[in-house]
């Protein structure tokens, strides 16, 4: 997934933060509901690195 952070400030638009993030979970086994699991498992990782990096982001700021 890509993200990108902008900051609009006095009609200024500025990059703030992108950043792609990868996440793989396997599958234990070949099934529509495993698939949904390792699916729900991938993003929710992907929000804590997101939220992790937009909070370091912005304490910086």
């Amino acid at each position: 997934m890509q993200f990108l952070l902008l900051r609009n400030t006095a009609g200024e638009r500025r990059v703030v933060l992108t950043l792609d993030i990868r996440k793989t979970v396997p599958l234990a086994a070949n099934t529509p509901a495993e698939l949904v699991r390792a699916l729900r498992q991938a993003v929710s990782e992907v929000n804590v690195e997101l939220e992790t990096a937009i909070r370091e982001t912005v304490s910086r700021k």
